[in-house]
């Protein structure tokens, strides 16, 4: 368990819809270990991990483990707070965590997750619930940020300033094809839930569908991931045969690494935790020199 890999793993349990991985500080305890740009980690946040953790796994994790898994995990609060000025409201966390309820495919070891917070529910929603928040919406906020995206916007912007005038100026530009399925694919992660949903293409849905061939999308289409200039060329019973002119937008892992260590300061109560961390996890990205 060591750098990037703390992020990883928390990642997988928030799609086994039981996580394990807290985000953040209580509000009700002070005494705070460290802090993590705006957000506190308390001694009560690594119980609570430390527990959580032999819960999930059966096994006895350390004051270092814990505090580490719990530091790479509260990045995402902080940073979404602090780029972005956004935090889950107590709705959103209620809800999200009824959804867990009732979608996870293991109650009895969710179950016992719950049992050791007790009745601190607030403790739950920070450290449990909220972190499956979080990350869709931090993606969700850097992907639509026009200033974070603004060299990649301008790009795109340009090129449509020349096909909207002359569609036919299209094919003076690198052109990508793609090949989008008419039916709805399978939800892989639905599935591994014994769900039999099925995940509309937006794609499809929203613009091939109402194209016809040879027809140029009137405006850029956007996604979490890309911007597209999209012309229609054929279809058939089962997939639409596209052109396009794609930006991709500036990747998310190395902005929000440069994010962190510019301004997300880590400060630790005791300066012996930190040499301690650095010891047992040399390779930590996130640990200052």
């Amino acid at each position: 368990m060591k750098g990037m890999k703390l992020r990883f793993r928390l990642s997988i349990l928030f799609l086994l819809l039981i996580v394990c991985g807290p985000c953040v500080g209580n509000a009700q305890h002070t005494d705070a270990v460290c802090t993590v740009g705006p957000v506190s980690i308390t001694q009560a946040d690594i119980t609570y991990q430390q527990r959580v953790d032999s819960c999930y796994y059966g096994r006895s994790q350390t004051w270092e483990q814990a505090v580490a898994e719990l530091v790479s995990a509260t990045f995402e609060r902080a940073v979404l707070q602090s780029a972005f000025h956004l935090t889950p409201p107590l709705e959103a966390l209620r809800e999200k965590a009824a959804w867990i309820d009732s979608n996870t495919h293991d109650p009895k070891k969710l179950h016992a997750i719950q049992e050791v917070f007790g009745n601190d529910t607030s403790s739950y929603y920070s450290l449990v619930v909220s972190p499956t928040l979080v990350n869709a919406r931090l993606h969700s906020a850097f992907s639509a940020d026009t200033t974070i995206q603004r060299a990649e916007r301008d790009s795109i912007e340009k090129i449509w300033a020349i096909v909207s005038k002359d569609h036919a100026q299209l094919y003076q530009f690198t052109l990508d094809t793609l090949v989008n399925r008419k039916i709805a694919k399978p939800n892989k992660t639905l599935a591994t839930m014994g769900a039999s949903r099925q995940e509309l293409d937006p794609l499809v849905d929203v613009v091939l569908k109402h194209l016809a061939a040879g027809e140029v999308w009137n405006n850029i289409i956007e996604d979490e991931h890309s911007y597209k200039i999209l012309q229609l060329l054929s279809q058939n019973d089962s997939e639409y045969y596209s052109l396009a002119v794609i930006v991709e937008k500036r990747p998310f892992d190395p902005w929000y690494r440069q994010y962190i260590q510019q301004n997300i300061p880590i400060t630790f109560a005791d300066n012996s935790l930190q040499a301690r961390l650095r010891k047992a996890y040399p390779t930590l990205w996130w640990l200052r020199k």
